[in-house]
């Protein structure tokens, strides 16, 4: 597989799998494993349980940890820095998607009472 094919890879499978994820951040770990272990084979399994010992004893996300290293592992610094864009895209995309919406918007049900409760708690 050529450098190009790896990386576009490694950005759709971290894209993919951190846009479906919900519930934090151990719960992408699984799914990595299924798809850089088993689909890929591009890592064995003992050393994903080494990369998840050691995104989980690092500080920050260990979603975007685990990126991190198994980007690292896979292609180097490049596969590192692509692997972290790929996680951090879609809830960065999501997040910014939901700012544009006027909080009023979202926090009016019915007669528009919890608006208020709403606006304070962001505040």
């Amino acid at each position: 597989m050529d450098k190009k094919n790896k990386y576009w890879q490694l950005f759709l499978s971290t894209f993919k799998l951190s846009a479906c994820t919900f519930g934090g951040g151990f719960v992408i770990i699984p799914l990595m494993r299924e798809r850089f272990v088993k689909e890929l084979r591009w890592i064995e399994e003992e050393e994903m349980l080494d990369l998840t010992a050691i995104a989980q004893s690092s500080p920050g996300s260990i979603a975007i940890n685990a990126s991190i290293l198994v980007g690292y592992h896979v292609a180097g610094i490049p596969g590192a820095l692509i692997t972290v864009v790929g996680a951090a895209l879609p809830p960065l995309i999501i997040i910014s998607i939901l700012s544009g919406v006027p909080l009023q918007q979202v926090c009016e049900y019915g007669d528009g009472r919890y608006a208020g409760r709403c606006g304070g708690g962001c505040l």
